[in-house]
């Protein structure tokens, strides 16, 4: 599970975080994808200011572990790209010990994200937020666990 737990961070730091998609038509939605050995890490998702997604983990060939997650800005007066470049910022500090999204905390001199996370690698659910000092911006949800 170890090895499941620090591919899924790196796979965290290196995809939404920093990577360029593979590709971004409307239709066929936005794919990142990172390798690593034995690992294929491959995350579609829809959508930008609100975006819908799914990121699965295939080992050796076989699906092992899969997350399902939505996002959106809920404030009319968020800037969407400061608020996704934080959220990416925020997503760069996955940890083997919490590969899910973010860490519990992450601030900035504007922002805050907070995520929480209850379950394990085999089963979790959580969610995150991103807030100014008056209100909640950006509120995201998540779900997943062990596949196959």
């Amino acid at each position: 599970m170890h090895d499941l737990s620090d591919f899924v961070a790196k796979a965290h730091r290196n995809g939404y975080a920093t990577a360029q998609p593979d590709a971004d038509e409307e239709q066929q939605g936005t794919v990142i994808t990172y390798d690593r050995d034995d690992w294929t890490y491959r995350d579609h998702y829809y959508g930008s200011e609100a975006f819908l997604g799914s990121e699965i983990v295939i080992f050796d060939g076989r699906p092992v572990w899969g997350m399902s997650y939505y996002g959106d800005l809920i404030s009319k007066n968020a800037d969407r790209t400061t608020v996704y470049s934080f959220l990416r910022d925020a997503l760069k500090q996955a940890t083997s010990d919490r590969p899910y999204r973010g860490p519990p905390l992450f601030e900035s001199a504007e922002l805050t994200y907070r995520s929480s996370v209850t379950g394990d690698m085999h089963r979790f659910e959580g969610n995150e937020l991103v807030g100014d000092e008056e209100s909640t911006i950006y509120r995201g949800t998540f779900v997943g666990g062990r596949v196959g």
